[in-house]
């Protein structure tokens, strides 16, 4: 019988053995260690969601989004591009075929 992995390393048994029981204990500890974590004014909080029911979590859905979009126009204001960076239509200049290319 040829020998195993196992018999000429066996550090990988103990390491192996590590992750195993590492995986277990955390599926089955009650309290998860990593709670999921809430951003508010650029703080991060530990939450309990009370009211889980549709109208609570589409409240919760639109705060996060207008927080989104007050942050990107942040972004945009302070980045670009302006008004007169953006092109309302495409130019003929525009799509001109460069030489070398191919025009499909």
């Amino acid at each position: 019988m040829p020998p195993s992995i196992w018999s000429r390393h066996p550090r990988y048994i103990v390491l192996v053995g590590f992750i195993v029981c590492a995986t277990f204990y955390l599926l089955t500890s009650e309290v998860s260690p990593f709670p999921p974590p809430s951003i508010h004014n650029g703080a991060v909080y530990e939450v309990t969601l009370k009211d889980t029911g549709l109208p609570g979590r589409l409240a919760r859905a639109d705060k996060i989004y207008n927080k989104f979009l007050k942050d990107r126009q942040g972004l945009i204001e302070k980045w670009g591009p302006t008004k007169n960076d953006i092109l309302m239509y495409v130019s003929s200049q525009a799509c001109q075929v460069l030489p070398g290319s191919y025009a499909f």
